[in-house]
């Protein structure tokens, strides 16, 4: 990264946290919550800025700052909050995903640009919350179709290996269908006393979004 871009960088990052802590009463990105939030938060801002970046005669603080609205907005719609031990069965689920795809997923042919490609996918129809984790789950996703259409993990892998682009592409169309799924898209397992204390508002649900809309969501369990 060349210096001025990284200082750019830095800037833009440094007004996204500033935004987070106007938008939520309480806001510490260096307390454990806050942390995590902003984490996520300039993960999928740096990812927006590859796939968007500002033209020169924009206001770069602008930029920023209604990037940050729309992220606050998405968030509020797509993360569901999880305090209940009796939830566990979302995070089982996930975990299962990850354990019958390692096999192909280790040895996906240029993992990283796949991956780059499914959170172009994503940002393009406006999903641009946990985008790393919504790319890396709905990857994961056609991994299993194609072993579960196999007999073994070598004979998907060779399957895959034929074509991995075809792979990618099936990601992508898939990532960009999420714009039909309403609801919450991931879940987050927190400790209720110390998030609600720390992050306040955004654990607030968006009007009329009731609990059958939040049953709906099947991708990029955390």
């Amino acid at each position: 990264m060349y210096p001025a871009q990284w200082a750019r960088e830095r800037l833009l990052t440094s007004r996204i946290l500033r935004r987070l802590s106007e938008h939520i009463p309480g806001f510490k990105h260096h307390e454990p919550e806050g942390r995590m939030l902003a984490n996520v938060a300039v993960n999928d801002f740096r990812n927006y800025v590859k796939y968007k970046p500002p033209s020169p005669n924009v206001d770069q603080g602008e930029y920023a700052d209604c990037w940050a609205e729309r992220w606050l907005d998405k968030w509020r719609e797509r993360v569901k909050l999880v305090f209940r031990p009796q939830d566990g069965h979302v995070f089982a689920k996930h975990e299962k995903l990850i354990r019958d795809t390692s096999f192909l997923w280790s040895r996906f042919p240029h993992l990283n640009e796949a991956l780059e490609l499914v959170v172009d996918a994503l940002i393009d129809v406006g999903e641009i919350c946990f985008t790393n984790l919504l790319a890396e789950s709905t990857l994961r996703g056609e991994l299993l179709r194609y072993k579960q259409l196999c007999r073994s993990d070598e004979e998907a892998l060779r399957r895959i290996q034929v074509d991995p682009l075809k792979v990618v592409k099936e990601a992508m169309y898939r990532a960009k269908s999420l714009r039909h799924v309403k609801g919450p898209l991931v879940w987050l397992r927190v400790d209720e006393h110390i998030w609600r204390s720390s992050t306040g508002k955004i654990v607030e649900e968006p009007p009329g979004n009731g609990e059958e809309e939040w049953e709906q969501a099947v991708f990029g369990i955390f």
